[in-house]
């Protein structure tokens, strides 16, 4: 398949062809034309266009045929996706967000967007050793596609090798100059797993969150550490109307002297580091919504310059002369109780009363037993796609007590897949795995189970537990011996 992009500059007309995979390159008579327009082609018949209004697309050829002409004026790139991703199914937008991390700030996004310092771009970074357009980021349910687009300063992967287009999962990092991005969660990772979860107390929670979320009220998200108080904030912004990114930050790691940046952003030489422009939470979430996590833990000189850029509007980053708007929407969440807090003095009564229009209160795990299975299976379908869970396993899952929720069950799996890749849901694993016990400490009731699902093999018992023959020789004594007391 052939792409043919025809410029015209000048009056002069510049044709460029280009099979898919490919790049078009810039020609040099047109990198000095002003309002350059980029064209992203990502997939047959399918492209965006990069302009003063942002991305926009994807746009497609109606009548089906192989070659596409597109007119503007300014400079034109053509990128293209991996020959070895799936790109069919992404003419609409996927169903959650990818999440990236840039400077400690989540940015969250379901669509393609461009990365770098111009205002245009999706996710703006303000630093000199980044490119007006660094890199077109293009998600999808289980990577992300990023595409660097030409620059100077070029893009690094974790290795210190400079790419030029590279898939990223969970966990990724890619360096643009001295700002390291990396890949919080793909799509697939952001879906709540058992999204129909059977207690009653959540399924009235997601009404709520129905209710809540076309409204631009504040939202406080309280419960116990654990129990998906994000999730509730990601929900809320999918399905609210704001057109802008969800800006996701914790409140505990802001202390009083970098506060005021880290929320407003600073201007180059505001303090000694300040060597470049920085953008602040609240005006990376302008028109979009911000989500403060542990807000309790926010110190009171911080919550005043808090209350004040609510209540007006506008924000003044450090060393700045001039106010600048910033309004987005108002999410945080804490796992202590806020009206204590108030009580006690270490919250702010009219920041509380300006927060609080509407609160959620997300259960803990164990006030809802009738999810564990639900989630269980989420998570074993997730870290250990194969293996199933027994009713014995089940059960014992329902009376623990889940100090750290959800958590904590995630954590358990997502453990035993890694340490157990061969039997993950075995109960003498799972139980061992969260007693934070080592394997050697085998209790008696468990290797009698093993012996006997081992067809009563003591080297097989052995390897199974990973313990030594004589430990196994000892219990099953014990154990014979008892029955012949018993009897």
């Amino acid at each position: 398949m052939i792409f043919e992009i025809t410029c015209r500059v000048n009056e002069q007309e510049i044709a460029k062809r280009c099979s898919v995979p490919g790049i078009i390159p810039i020609p040099d008579e047109m990198m000095m034309e002003p309002g350059a327009q980029w064209i992203i082609a990502t997939r047959r018949e399918e492209w965006w266009v990069l302009g003063a209004r942002g991305l926009r697309g994807p746009y497609r050829d109606a009548a089906g045929f192989s070659k596409v002409k597109v007119s503007w004026s300014g400079p034109c790139v053509m990128m293209h996706d991996s020959t070895e991703v799936e790109l069919v199914q992404l003419v609409n937008p996927i169903d959650q967000p990818c999440v990236l991390s840039i400077d400690h700030t989540h940015h969250e996004f379901s669509k393609p967007l461009v990365i770098g310092r111009k205002s245009l771009c999706g996710i703006r970074v303000q630093s000199a050793t980044v490119s007006g357009l660094h890199a077109l980021l293009y998600p999808t349910e289980k990577s992300i596609l990023y595409f660097d687009l030409a620059t100077s300063n070029g893009s690094y992967d974790s290795r210190g090798a400079r790419i030029s287009t590279t898939k990223l999962i969970r966990g990724d990092t890619v360096t643009m100059g001295n700002t390291v991005v990396k890949v919080a969660a793909t799509a697939h990772e952001q879906t709540q797993p058992g999204t129909k979860l059977e207690s009653t107390a959540m399924q009235n929670l997601e009404q709520l969150i129905s209710k809540v979320a076309p409204s631009n009220a504040p939202v406080v998200i309280t419960g116990e550490s654990g129990v998906g108080k994000e999730l509730v904030a990601n929900a809320i912004h999918r399905h609210s109307r704001v057109d802008g990114a969800l800006i996701t930050a914790n409140a505990s790691c802001f202390t009083p002297q970098l506060a005021r940046s880290e929320l407003f952003g600073h201007v180059a030489g505001a303090f000694t580091d300040a060597s470049y422009n920085r953008q602040g939470l609240f005006s990376a979430a302008h028109k979009g919504t911000l989500f403060l996590d542990e807000i309790a833990e926010m110190s009171l000189s911080v919550q005043a310059e808090l209350l004040r850029a609510i209540e007006t509007g506008f924000i003044h980053p450090l060393g700045a002369s001039e106010p600048v708007i910033a309004r987005p929407r108002l999410i945080v969440a804490s796992h202590k109780s806020l009206d204590a807090e108030v009580s006690a003095g270490r919250f702010r009564q009219d920041l509380y009363y300006r927060l609080c229009v509407v609160q959620l209160s997300v259960p803990s795990l164990r006030e809802r037993p009738e999810d564990i299975e639900t989630l269980a299976k989420a998570f074993v379908e997730r870290y250990c796609p194969g293996s199933q869970l027994s009713p014995d396993v089940l059960q014992w899952l329902r009376i623990q007590p889940w100090s750290g929720n959800v958590r904590e069950l995630r954590n358990l799996f997502w453990k035993a897949s890694v340490i157990y890749p061969e039997r993950p849901t075995d109960i003498f694993n799972l139980k061992h795995l969260l007693n934070g016990e080592q394997a050697s400490r085998v209790m008696p009731d468990d290797v009698v189970r093993v012996f006997f699902e081992q067809e009563q093999d003591i080297q097989k018992t052995a390897r199974a537990l990973g313990v030594h023959r004589s430990t196994v020789h000892r219990h099953i004594r014990e154990y014979r011996n008892g029955i012949k007391e018993a009897a």
